[in-house]
Parts: C-alpha cells; sequence; structure tokens
C-alpha cells in the first residue's frame, strides 16, 4: 500500500504552495473577522493571526439548542486511528480521505473554489427566504386580531448543512443571514465546537441512519463535495431523507465536483483511468454523483423549479485561484495515495514523481474539472406536483415543434431538438397555467429561453 505520503511538495507545486499559504493566511484572517464581527473586543495580530482566547468569552451559544443530541453515532466508533501517518475517522469505510489539519486546511480551500466557480455560496434564490425578519406590533392598527398577530413573532428560517465539513459555509452563511438558524452535520466531528456565531449548530450524525429532527422542519438544505461518501443505493436514502426534512416550498441545493479530469495528458489518464471502477469495487462509492443530480430530483418527486450549472474549473488558471486549484489537487492525490497506489499497482519511490509529472501535464494539456450546481423547490402541495408531470409529458410530445428559442434563428430549432430530456428545466409559476421554458446547450451550457406554453386548465 505504500508509506506515509510526503510532507514537502515538490516541484513545481512549491511556489504554488508559497501563493497558497498567503491566500489562507487572508482566508484565515477573513475567518477571524467573521468572529470578530460577533466579538467586536477580540484581539487579533495581524502578522500571525494570533488570538487572545480569553477574548472569545463574550461568544455564546444560543439558549435555543436544536432539537437533537450532539451525536447519534456510538463512543465505541468515533475514535479515529492513524494510518499511513495521516489520521482518519474509523466509522465510515466507504470514505477514504483523512480528516487530519492537511485535509481540513485543503476542504477550506475547496469551499473558496465553489464561492469563486459559481459567484457566492449559494445559486437558488433563497435570499429572500432567510432574511426574513420578526414581525412587530403595529400601534395603528384598529383591529385586535391583527395586535394579537403582530405580537407574534415568525419563526425564524432553518438551515441544515449536511456532510459540513469544517464548518466554513455555515460560518459565512450565519453572518450573512444573522436571524437564521444553520445546523451542520458530519460524521466526522471537524466543525467548530465553542468559537462560532450563536446562530450555528454542529452535531455528529450519518445521514444514512437518518437524522433525528422533525418532519418539515428546514426552510433550506444545502449539501456540497460529498461524491466520495455513498454508494449509489446510498443516494435514495439520502435523498429521501432530504426530502422528509425539507419544508414545503423550501429549497434543496447541490453542489458537486465530476472528480475525472477533462483535456488529461498521458500520464495523467493513466493515473486516473482506474478512479471511478475502482472506488466502486473496493468501496462502494459512487463518484460520478454530479452527472446524475439533476436526474435524481426530477425523478425523486415533489420538486419543481429544477435548475442545473456547470462552471469549469482550469488548472492553467493564473493569480490566486489557479495556485488553489493546483494545490488542492496535488494535496487531494497525497491523501488518495493508498488507493491510487493499490489500483495502479505505483512503487511507493515512484508516488511523487508521478504527481510531479501530472503538475506539469495539467497546465501544459489545459486540463479542467467540471463543477455542477443543482437545486428545485418542494412543491407545496400534491396537485402543483400533479401540474409538473403534467407539463413535462407535454414537454415530450411537443418540443419538436413547440420549443424554439425565442432568441435565436428558427435554424437554431434543430440544435434545441437534439437536447436531452435530461437538460431541460421547467419552471412552472405559482399559476400552473403558465410555462417558461429553458433549455441548455450540452456543448456550450449556455441557457436559453423558449417560448411560453399555456393551455387550459379545464383540460387537464
Amino acid at each position: 500500500m505504500g508509506n506515509s505520503p510526503s510532507k514537502k511538495l515538490k516541484q513545481p507545486f512549491q511556489k504554488h504552495l508559497k501563493d497558497t499559504n498567503v491566500l489562507e493566511k487572508n482566508s484565515t484572517t477573513s475567518t477571524i473577522a467573521v468572529l470578530k464581527k460577533h466579538n467586536p473586543s477580540m484581539s487579533i495580530s495581524n502578522n500571525n493571526t494570533e488570538m487572545n482566547m480569553s477574548s472569545f468569552t463574550a461568544l455564546h451559544r444560543t439558549t435555543s439548542l436544536p432539537p437533537s443530541p450532539t451525536s447519534t453515532l456510538p463512543q465505541s466508533i468515533k475514535n479515529d486511528y492513524i494510518f499511513h501517518g495521516r489520521k482518519y475517522q474509523s466509522y465510515n469505510t466507504k470514505y477514504i480521505l483523512p480528516n487530519d489539519e492537511i485535509e481540513q486546511d485543503r476542504l477550506v480551500q475547496v469551499h473558496f473554489i465553489y464561492k469563486f466557480l459559481f459567484g457566492g455560496n449559494f445559486s437558488s434564490p433563497v435570499r429572500d427566504l432567510l432574511s426574513l425578519k420578526q414581525l412587530k406590533r403595529n400601534s395603528a392598527s384598529s383591529s385586535s386580531n391583527a395586535q394579537q398577530w403582530d405580537l407574534q413573532p415568525l419563526p425564524q428560517p432553518k438551515v441544515l448543512d449536511i456532510a459540513c465539513g469544517t464548518g466554513t459555509w455555515i460560518l459565512e452563511m450565519a453572518t450573512e443571514f444573522p436571524e437564521t438558524q444553520f445546523y451542520g452535520i458530519d460524521i466526522a466531528p471537524i466543525y467548530p465546537t465553542t468559537i462560532k456565531p450563536s446562530n450555528t449548530f454542529f452535531s455528529q450524525h450519518d445521514i444514512l441512519n437518518g437524522l433525528p429532527f422533525p418532519n418539515e422542519y428546514f426552510d433550506y438544505i444545502h449539501m456540497r463535495h460529498v461524491y466520495t461518501c455513498f454508494s449509489e443505493e446510498d443516494w435514495t436514502t439520502v435523498m429521501n431523507e432530504i426530502k422528509r426534512l425539507l419544508k414545503p416550498g423550501g429549497y434543496i441545493e447541490l453542489r458537486e465536483l465530476y472528480p475525472l479530469l477533462y483535456q488529461m495528458g498521458p500520464i495523467t489518464h493513466d493515473f486516473f483511468k482506474h478512479f471511478i471502477c475502482g472506488m466502486k469495487n473496493l468501496h462502494n462509492v459512487d463518484i460520478a454523483w454530479a452527472k446524475k443530480m439533476f436526474t435524481v430530483l426530477q425523478e425523486i418527486g415533489e420538486f419543481a423549479d429544477i435548475h442545473r450549472q456547470i462552471r469549469q474549473l482550469y488548472f492553467d488558471l493564473p493569480g490566486t485561484i489557479g495556485n488553489m486549484a493546483r494545490n488542492s489537487l496535488r494535496t487531494a492525490c497525497e491523501s488518495y495515495r493508498p488507493f491510487f497506489e493499490q489500483v495502479n499497482n505505483i512503487p511507493n519511490d515512484e508516488y511523487d514523481k508521478i504527481l510531479d509529472a501530472m503538475a506539469q501535464e495539467i497546465i501544459q494539456h489545459h486540463s479542467f474539472f467540471d463543477y455542477y450546481a443543482c437545486w428545485g423547490r418542494k412543491t407545496l402541495c400534491a396537485t402543483e406536483y400533479h401540474h409538473q408531470d403534467v407539463v413535462e409529458s407535454m414537454l415530450h410530445a411537443t418540443r419538436r415543434y413547440s420549443v424554439v428559442p425565442s432568441t435565436k434563428s428558427a435554424s437554431s430549432s434543430s440544435q434545441s431538438r437534439k437536447r436531452t430530456h435530461s437538460d431541460t428545466m421547467v419552471s412552472p409559476n405559482e399559476k400552473p397555467s403558465v410555462l417558461s421554458i429553458i433549455t441548455i446547450d450540452p456543448e456550450n451550457h449556455e441557457e436559453t429561453k423558449g417560448s411560453v406554453i399555456q393551455w387550459d386548465e379545464d383540460t387537464i
């Protein structure tokens, strides 16, 4: 299986690491700034980012604790173990990556890569939902019933982050939306436990065992970068649990990496050629989840307004994000070292040389990863979902004649006909008699609004 991975990154990654260390320092400062917002008296040194821990005493937990224990995992299986010099969690045998500080630093980099590619921490239209303010008494109201209503505060929006990891996404979101409660769960307790905003709650759970929250409890559920966690069968369990926990009208958002490079050189191709089948055969993990998310949201039922975005991350990008991408890939390959040495039969003394060669190839061949984002809204009632089914059936029957992009010439309609059903996003309004159709060009991922179809509700 090989010895422990090299602790020193080889050329040409040494320069990348220096640049990334600067970025990590800036990221750490940014995270500290988030915490300092909740405690202005916190002392921070700009030279070494040392924090006066005694000044954090004002950061208190909210008295409204989450309706769940801090963990649903037995104590006997929560212990970590050391393998090849790296620390791993012992509970989930499918997840083969370590959970030590090196991996945690990489996950922070991954957070900023997603944020850069999609232009923020979320793509679904949840800003107004999470910015909901409490009702205040209207003293000018003449109705006693109205006054009684005004005295009742609106319930705080609740957000769940599944596989929250280090909790970076929650820390940023909780600061941006202080009126919202944010819950993070993970099988490894590498999230913050004391120094955190008062509207955040973290606990150790395995979603495959079910989560200890009531039905329809969350307004927004977020899950990201879990392609190494679940089997194909597990995804049914995960998505059904998400559907159970999400309120009608709430949003689910999935962001994921498809972990096979495009435009690979020969050495890189040989390195990754057994990745999908090896993870499936050895660990029963379906790492191609990113390409299936959109279809799963369509097929699972009770979801409407389903959308998809695809973004490319090129490894020859200049500047900070390029350095971060290259260093994250190198660190991930180091974390996967036991796996790739086994499936590729790589001698231990050759592994670093292969990674060095790959570092050159991903730049020379303009290699890139595809990142996916999918989101959808849980329908308010069964009738709305029924209309969604009828609409999709009509699209199957009429798309050759009716779905003609309104912003392009009629000659482009033939190209539209070639698009697969999985690349069609149906966005019904609250009144299901009007539809807006959006198609995605599978070659350049360009979204194009189509014509509007109307029908008589009495005929449905």
